[in-house]
């Protein structure tokens, strides 16, 4: 099985932004945020329809062109999808599952789509809904933290709110993109 990537060019001879990049940039915004979800989203539905788990999904593997086009990068950890029980990605964005790394709970597609949950979080929050001052805290509040809800004493709220995001939908969606059960997750 071979995977072929495109070539992604640069631009005044700098190369593309990665997703956090352009999160820090001018470029930001919560429309564009939406729609390069969109097509993340889109992405990520072929990747897993041709079997395969990326299990490093974070902004840094994410390039974002000129015309707000992402591509998906570093397959250098996909598998198969029913041979997967090994850990490897970055913790905070790893899903439980991914966190416990043992074979009692294998890797689906609902890790990766967990951890395009906490990137969409990110983009809309710029914050993460897990943290920890080490790895191994990070990795212990994905397997056991459940999703907080954003409520009016967050940082993000009042952003939220201006750009008519409406609260109780925004944590309906988290607590279920987020949910520690991926049968449970979209």
């Amino acid at each position: 099985t071979s995977l072929v990537l495109e070539w992604l060019g640069t631009e005044d001879g700098k190369p593309y932004p990665n997703l956090a990049s352009w999160q820090n940039s001018n470029a930001y915004s919560i429309e564009g945020a939406l729609d390069i979800l969109e097509q993340l989203a889109s992405i990520l539905d072929n990747v897993h329809q041709a079997g395969v788990i990326h299990r490093d999904i974070k902004p840094a593997n994410i390039i974002i062109d000129p015309n707000n086009i992402p591509t998906l990068i570093d397959f250098g950890a996909p598998t198969a999808a029913q041979d997967e029980e090994s850990s490897f990605g970055t913790p905070d964005y790893m899903s439980p599952e991914a966190a416990k790394a043992d074979s009692s709970t294998p890797l689906t597609s609902a890790s990766d789509l967990y951890s395009f949950g906490i990137i969409a979080y990110k983009l809309f929050t710029n914050d993460l809904p897990f943290k920890g001052k080490t790895s191994a805290a990070i990795l212990n509040n994905q397997v056991f933290l459940a999703y907080a809800p954003i409520n009016e004493q967050h940082s993000s709220y009042a952003r939220l709110q201006h750009a008519n995001i409406n609260i109780d939908q925004f944590n309906q969606v988290f607590s279920k993109a987020l949910s520690k059960d991926p049968k449970k997750r979209y």
